[in-house]
Order: C-alpha cells, then structure tokens, then sequence
C-alpha cells in the first residue's frame, strides 16, 4: 500500500523530496548520514532522549565520558 497523506496518497516528488532531508545532529547542527524517516533501532549514533549526533559529535562525548570515568 502507498503513503498516504491527509488521506490522499502521495505523489513520487513528495516521497522523493522525505527521502532528500537528512537528519541534522543536535549538537553542530551538520547533515547526517540519515533520512529523516530513517528508524532509530537502525542509525548508528543515535542517542535516545537526545537525537541524531554526527560521528564526530559522538566520539568526542565518548571521549570525554571515558576521561571522567577515569
């Protein structure tokens, strides 16, 4: 079945133009690798409660997280 939208189904340039925006990351606001409709169980850095990061933004939280542990 098709993707409806207010009840009517939606054209091809209405679904091409979901698939052209990426989700941004929280913390730069920078493109993702990611569709927005991309499900969370499937993106990597993803963290819930907070959103989409960038791989940069997440590895340089990972970074300090684990120098605190220490």
């Amino acid at each position: 079945m098709g993707v409806y939208k207010n009840g009517r189904r939606k054209k091809n340039r209405d679904r091409e133009k979901e698939k052209l925006m990426k989700d941004k990351c929280v913390i730069c606001n920078t493109d993702t690798q990611y569709d927005e409709f991309d499900h969370i169980d499937m993106r990597y850095f993803y963290v819930e409660g907070c959103g989409q990061l960038c791989p940069k933004c997440f590895n340089d939280i990972e970074n300090k997280t684990k120098k605190e542990d220490k």
